[in-house]
Formats: structure tokens, C-alpha cells, sequence
């Protein structure tokens, strides 16, 4: 599952096929947002600080009340001037999540996201991903949990040995 995401992101080449989005992909594709078992925070860089960066990134300037925002809806408000060095791992966790979502993208990729997370978190984490939900995105979630996967995701693939299965 987690080879799998790599691919659909781009950062990890497939053996064999090709992974395209509305007739497009590479360079002229949608706005991605993934979420990875590491982080992609930089340490030395206040939560806030990252999630600017990372709109920089795609495009988006004039951040500030974005990044407020999203902090807020995570629950990291006040660990927005916090180095991503001092978070915990849940906090690490929420910021990384924040992070994948800063852009508004088009396509998200989330890779266990509740991992870490206590059962506030977790909520707020669900409901800012059924916020996202629209018939022009596409988000797709890799979980062991699930009830939790099947409440927010309509469609499932099971992945066994790296074969689909159901």
C-alpha cells in the first residue's frame, strides 16, 4: 500500500505501467498532497514556518491566514511557532497531516494518517478530510482501521502481497 502511494505521488517510479489523472500527469498534473510515514517537515523549521514553505511550493503565497486556520482545525494552533524538532510524535503526526493539506490539493494521498493520534486528534483529522471531499477531488487512504476507512472513504481496494485482492 505504501509502494503504492509513492507511485500515484511521484516520488517513486512504478516497475511497470503508468499512473495518470484526467488525461494528465508529470509536470502538467493535479496539486498532490500526501501524507508518508516520514514526515517531509523540516526539524529546524517552526510547524508554521513548514507549512509555508510548502504552499511557497505550490504556488500559494500570502499563507498566513491559511496556515492559522489549518493549525486551528488540527488542533496545533499552539504549537505554531514550535520547531517541529520539540513536537511529539502525535504532534509531529497532525503537523505532517496539516502539511499534506496546506494547498488545497486536488489528489490526497494518506498513508496511515491516525497513526500516533489520540481518539481528539483523530476526529479532527476526519472531519477535515470529509471536509475535503468534493466530486473534483480524489483521496485516497491507506488504513488498518477499518471502520474508520469505511467511514470515510465509499470505495475499497484490499491489498494483500501487493496484489488487489477485493
Amino acid at each position: 500500500k505504501s509502494t503504492l502511494l509513492w507511485a500515484i505521488s511521484g516520488l517513486l517510479l512504478p516497475a511497470s505501467g503508468t499512473i495518470a489523472f484526467s488525461k494528465s500527469n508529470g509536470l502538467n498534473g493535479p496539486r498532490i498532497g500526501f501524507l508518508a510515514h516520514q514526515s517531509f517537515l523540516y526539524e529546524e523549521l517552526t510547524v508554521s514556518e513548514n507549512l509555508i514553505f510548502a504552499a511557497r511550493l505550490n504556488g500559494i503565497d500570502d499563507m498566513f491566514d491559511g496556515v492559522q486556520k489549518i493549525l486551528r482545525q488540527v488542533g496545533l494552533q499552539e504549537q505554531a511557532d514550535t520547531k517541529v524538532s520539540s513536537l511529539s510524535r502525535g504532534q509531529n503526526q497532525l503537523a505532517a497531516f496539516a502539511r499534506a493539506v496546506i494547498s488545497g490539493p486536488q489528489v490526497l494521498l494518506l498513508d496511515e494518517p491516525f497513526s500516533h493520534l489520540d481518539e481528539s486528534a483523530i476526529e479532527k483529522v476526519c472531519a477535515l478530510i470529509e471536509s475535503l471531499k468534493s466530486p473534483d477531488s480524489l483521496i485516497l487512504l491507506a488504513t488498518h482501521d477499518k471502520p474508520l476507512g469505511r467511514r470515510l472513504c465509499p470505495i475499497s481496494v484490499r491489498l494483500h502481497a501487493g496484489k488487489v485482492v477485493r
